[in-house]
């Protein structure tokens, strides 16, 4: 579905998200600043020692640098966010120190055609000399009028003459314009006046022709057409007075194009300060502008103003280079395309997002990128514009974990059962007192971690369930909305069903969902119940054969947990560890990179976040999150989960259990837990046993990870050929092809028969000699 199929997504929409985000607002300097000179901008050429280039900025703003460094007020060292601490930063002496350090002072030259229009300017002081130059700079033909026999006005006198003279020469000496020196205009004069626009500016106590009455104040326009006054007569004088004929100018441009005389509002317009922008600050002295290096020093304490609290931690807003306020605009763009117009500028982005919330944690406006990207998705989704291989992986997995081969349930007294989601449960049929939700990943990573804990928590009551499936997450990461709801229903219908018992999690992401989406439901972490019980029996453990400084490394899902991070801490420090803290720990956790499933949109960019994770310490991680655990270990750092060291299940050494372990490991769990419990289902296997073995090399086991290939795929991609006949011979190698398209992936696999040397192997056996997946569907077999 696209735009062009009738339906629109508003920008207001995702915009409620991001509305407190004022990363994009001026700088509150900039707000004081009668020209708006765009100090950041200005200050970032000084830091990089970029002088004239830096000048260049500074007199586009403000019309004639020197005349203005001298004369400003400096309003802007009374809005700077450093006042208050140890001092503004002075720029009224790095903008001096900018017209002595630069080396290229010259105007520019605008070769630009002839305008309609004559523009006539009266009076010769800083408002008028402003509105002449930029209204003649714009290659209109202007004339100003000034009574006395030189120009400059009020100013002289007030600095030194050769400064006022030699700006004014240099800047009038780039463009074509009439002086008209010694001319008094009177009434009469004004209404003589060959010109189509008119600006007055006299001078405070001058003469303004019966117009100020009717001034308008934002356009400087009067109650005569083409007639604007401004300047002293209004009340404005110094560098207000040269913003006014600034304004003019625009002013009277657009009138000569329009006819309008309402003026341009982004030159009258009144930014008001963000008092967001006051907030503490780290101490830098100011160290004075008397050479280059200090003028550079003094730029380098302006903190620039612009918030960027979400970016410093979010490396995939690093990546995007996108402010909050365009990500909003690029969903939009992505969610409205135009069929052969404009493309989704945004898919990537919108699954490249961990969803862990650190972005909103971090922000001092509570701003929700994560939650406008999800946003996306769903939309995304139900446009059929989500593309399918960013999530199908997942959503196998998922599948495969709500599965008879994996799903599982145990009422206490009675035999396992096989868990589905539209079993139609008796009301309080097995009632217990507390079910233990270990999540899909837990097991998957070692069976043992389940069977341990949940052995534990039986111990304490043995009123204590088990529900062995998945919470839903991966539709969630999908925006599939509809799917989420239904597995989270029919959990909540066993819930239900079993008198509706406090619900104990191992996974802190499966907790976050239930506490999301079924409030309900009371919810404690694992982590909890066993630091309770050994607080209660005043119980101290045997010193771990790990023990050392660690760091404890908390989910982004646990971000709001405010429990269970103690919980797992003093876990550790009754076992012997000494804990260093990482620099973002607790509320400030960071993802691991596996949240959102990231990898399939953007594989650098999980890789990058995965290393920048492990590489912060030396020191050995320990985990409460299977995922981070793997994650890591998978990469080579040492890194243990809590219930290795309560329960002495593994070491952070245990390498990461590749895809197609997980699966088996979860079938593993089910069996173990059957053979513990017994089994009231019937022993008939959703899924066929493949009854052959296969040999896969190292760097092909690599390849199928990163490729997100099981060694399952691989299996059933083999068996369907060699049971229809369909593969193919490479006669030149001897070798077989084997393609199966298995969901929206098709398989291709090049293997070859291996000759068993014993009769001990059962079944055939087949070598892989590589293995690639793609999208495309074979026609004749769509």
């Amino acid at each position: 579905m696209s735009v062009a199929a009738g339906q629109t997504r508003d920008l207001e929409k995702f915009n409620k998200y991001l509305e407190n985000c004022f990363r994009e607002d001026p700088a509150p300097c900039r707000c004081a600043c009668p020209f708006k000179l765009d100090v950041s901008a200005f200050l970032g050429k000084i830091r990089r020692g970029n002088f004239n280039s830096a000048f260049r900025e500074y007199r586009n703003a403000v019309v004639f640098p020197d005349i203005v460094s001298r004369i400003c007020p400096a309003p802007c060292a009374d809005a700077c966010v450093r006042k208050s601490g140890d001092g503004a930063v002075n720029l009224a002496e790095i903008e001096r120190a900018c017209i002595r350090f630069s080396s290229d002072r010259k105007p520019i030259r605008y070769n630009m055609p002839p305008k309609n229009g004559r523009v006539a300017v009266i009076g010769g002081g800083l408002s008028g000399l402003t509105c002449a130059l930029k209204t003649a700079s714009r290659n209109y033909r202007v004339t100003l009028y000034e009574s006395r026999e030189n120009v400059g006005g009020s100013l002289r006198g007030k600095i030194p003459d050769d400064v006022c003279t030699g700006e004014i020469d240099a800047a009038f000496n780039a463009v074509r314009l009439e002086f008209c020196l010694g001319k008094r205009i009177d009434e009469i004069d004004l209404k003589a006046l060959e010109a189509d626009a008119v600006y007055v500016a006299t001078g405070e106590g001058g003469a303004d022709f019966g117009l100020s009455k009717g001034l308008n104040r934002d356009s400087l326009s009067t109650e005569y057409p083409g007639v604007f006054l401004g300047g002293g007569l209004a009340g404005s004088s110094g560098v207000y007075a040269i913003e006014h004929g600034a304004r003019a100018s625009h002013s009277i441009e657009k009138y000569l194009q329009t006819g309008a005389t309402d003026g341009i509002p982004d030159t009258f317009a009144v930014w008001p300060v963000n008092a967001d922008y006051y907030r503490p600050l780290r101490p830098a002295p100011y160290v004075g502008c008397e050479t280059r290096e200090d003028c550079v020093q003094e730029a380098e304490r302006c903190l620039g103003c612009e918030c960027t609290e979400c970016t410093d931690v979010c490396p995939m807003l690093q990546e995007a280079k996108r402010s909050p306020k365009r990500v909003a605009i690029d969903v939009t763009a992505t969610l409205n395309k135009v069929e052969q117009q404009t493309r989704r500028v945004a898919t990537r982005l919108m699954n490249a997002c961990n969803q862990c919330g650190l972005c909103r944690e971090s922000c001092p406006n509570n701003v929700r990128i994560g939650e406008c990207l999800l946003e996306g998705r769903r939309d995304l989704f139900l446009d059929g514009g989500m593309p399918p291989a960013f999530h199908d992986f997942y959503l196998r997995d998922m599948e495969f974990a709500l599965s008879r081969a994996a799903a599982l349930l145990i009422r206490p007294g009675d035999p396992a059962e096989d868990f589905t989601l539209d079993k139609d449960d008796a009301p309080t049929r097995g009632a217990c007192r507390r079910l233990f939700f270990p999540g899909c990943q837990l097991g998957a990573s070692s069976p043992d971690y389940v069977i341990r804990s949940y052995e534990f928590l039986l111990r304490e009551d043995s009123s204590t369930g088990l529900l062995l499936t998945c919470c839903g997450v991966p539709s969630e990461w999908a925006g599939i909305e509809e799917l989420r709801d239904g597995i989270l229903c029919g959990i909540r219908k066993t819930w239900v069903s079993m008198g509706r018992p406090v619900m104990i999690f191992a996974c802190m992401t499966c907790m976050r969902i239930f506490t999301d989406y079924l409030p309900e439901i009371d919810a404690v972490s694992l982590y909890e119940r066993i630091d309770a019980a050994e607080t209660a029996e005043n119980r101290t453990p045997d010193k771990s054969p790990n023990a050392g400084t660690v760091c404890v490394y908390d989910p982004c899902s646990a971000r709001t947990n405010i429990d269970v991070r103690p919980a797992v801490r003093r876990l550790l420090e009754r076992r012997g560890f000494q804990i260093e803290e990482l620099r973002l720990h607790g509320e400030k956790a960071s993802c691991c990179g596996v949240g959102g499933h990231i990898y399939p949109s953007n594989p650098d960019l999980f890789k990058r976040i995965v290393f920048e994770r492990i590489n912060e310490t030396d020191n050995p991680y320990v985990a409460y999150c299977s995922n981070c655990r793997d994650a890591f270990s998978m990469n080579g750092k040492e890194c243990s989960h809590i219930l290795d060291e309560v329960f002495s299940v593994h070491d952070g050494h245990r390498t990461a259990p590749v895809l197609s372990q997980r699966s088996q490991n979860r079938r593993i769990l089910k069996s173990e837990l059957i053979k513990m419990f017994g089994y009231s289902g019937s022993n008939t296997q959703e899924e066929r046993a493949i009854a052959f073995n296969t040999e896969i090399p190292a760097e092909l086991y690599a390849k199928m990870e990163r490729a997100l290939i099981s060694e399952n795929d691989v299996k059933e991609t083999i068996s369907w050929c060699e049971n229809n006949n369909t593969k193919l011979l490479d006669s030149e190698t001897g070798r077989f092809i084997a393609h199966r398209q298995i969901g929206i992936i098709t398989y291709w696999v090049i293997y070859t028969p291996i000759q068993k040397n014993d009769d001990r192997t059962t079944g055939a056996m087949f070598r892989l000699v590589n293995i690639y997946s793609h999208r495309l569907q074979i026609q004749e077999e769509v």
